[in-house]
Order: structure tokens, then sequence, then C-alpha cells
């Protein structure tokens, strides 16, 4: 029987990894305040201070839900719809605030320029998100079917940069040559000097399976 693994958040999930949608959420909302507040407005939603006396328990969660659902439970489809209706007002604002003696010439050029500006959230987004994933503890890489070539091994660095001082390392190979590529990367770039390094004929991986 051939196996295909597809594997996606969930195995992190399942590992206690807490990598969800929400759990970058609450990264934000202890990190970066006021980035979440303006990010989640463009979505419609508007913040809601659990602190103040006026607020019950149950209110929140009632809130906490609403947030999920309307955008953090299915985030990569929902975060490319922004509230268009809005974007549309304030373009009409923009426009009548402006002196146009030259009627609208340059006008796309001139709102390119403040949409970029005023949805630039999307590359702080990005940044955001990697410094989320590397405060996630990461103590075991296992790797499987990897070639090591030179391509690779900025990856591979990538890993040995972000994961913990106490993480152990377990490297299936095929044959000796797939060994021979795996022990010289894992030479070259130093990881056999930090961290414990496993290697492992890759069999053994399927009877554990």
């Amino acid at each position: 029987m051939k196996t295909l693994y597809i594997i996606g958040n969930g195995f992190d999930i399942a590992h206690k990894l807490d990598t969800s949608y929400w759990d970058f959420r609450v990264y934000l909302a202890r990190t970066y305040p006021e980035f979440l507040q303006e990010f989640e407005h463009m979505y419609n939603i508007e913040q809601f201070d659990p602190s103040s006396p006026r607020v019950s328990a149950g209110a929140y969660k009632q809130w906490e839900k609403a947030v999920r659902n309307e955008l953090w439970s299915e985030f990569e489809n929902k975060m490319g719809y922004p509230n268009i209706s809005e974007m549309i007002d304030i373009s009409t604002s923009v426009l009548d605030d402006m002196d146009l003696d030259s009627g609208l010439v340059g006008i796309e050029d001139t709102m390119d320029s403040y949409w970029a500006d005023q949805y630039g959230y999307i590359k702080e987004l990005e940044l955001h998100v990697k410094e989320w994933i590397e405060t996630v503890n990461t103590n075991k890489v296992v790797i499987f079917g990897w070639s090591a070539g030179a391509a690779d091994l900025p990856y591979l660095c990538v890993i040995r940069d972000f994961v913990s001082k106490n993480t152990k390392w377990y490297a299936y190979y095929h044959d000796d040559t797939a060994y021979n590529s795996l022990n010289n990367a894992m030479s070259s770039e130093d990881i056999e000097k930090k961290y414990e390094v496993n290697y492992i004929p890759a069999v053994e991986f399927w009877d554990q399976i």
C-alpha cells in the first residue's frame, strides 16, 4: 500500500503547539494592540474592553465568539474581504477635501499612494507572523525525505536559529548517500555542535506509523 500524508496546521495543534489563527490574535493583542485594533477595524470589528466593570464575563465571551467567526476562524479566506463600502466612503471624502484645479488628472496615483499607506498593514502583518512563529516552543525536529541540497540549506539554517537550545533532531535517511548528505549538512551548518542529532534508517520511521 502506498500512502500519501498531507500535513496541515492541525498537525501542529495536535502536538500542543499554539499555532491556530486565534493564538496569533492573542499574540497581537499582547504585543501589538494598536496594530490589532486598526487591523480588525478594517473588518468591522471594534475592540471590547473586558476590564470594564460594565462588561460581564458572558458578554465578553459572546464578543470573543463573534470575533472568531467574523474573521479568525477562516483567516486566510476572510482577510481578503475588508470593508469595501468604508473604503469607497473614505475615497469620496478624500476627493471632496482636495482642491483639484486640474480635475481628476493624476488622481489615480494619488489614491494609490493613499491606500498604500492605509493598507500597508499587510506587510506589517507579515512581519508579525514571522515574529510570532519564532515564539512557538519547539523541542523536536524530525527530518524525513529531505535531500539536504545546497538550495535547501538556508531553510535549514532558519530552523536551526529558531528552535530552542534543547531541541533534539532526528534525521531519517534512505541509504548511505542520503546519510552522508544529511551528515554533511548538519556538520557544515553547525547543527551537530549546537544540538543532539540522531541519524536513523528511514525504515524505522515507517515501523512507527
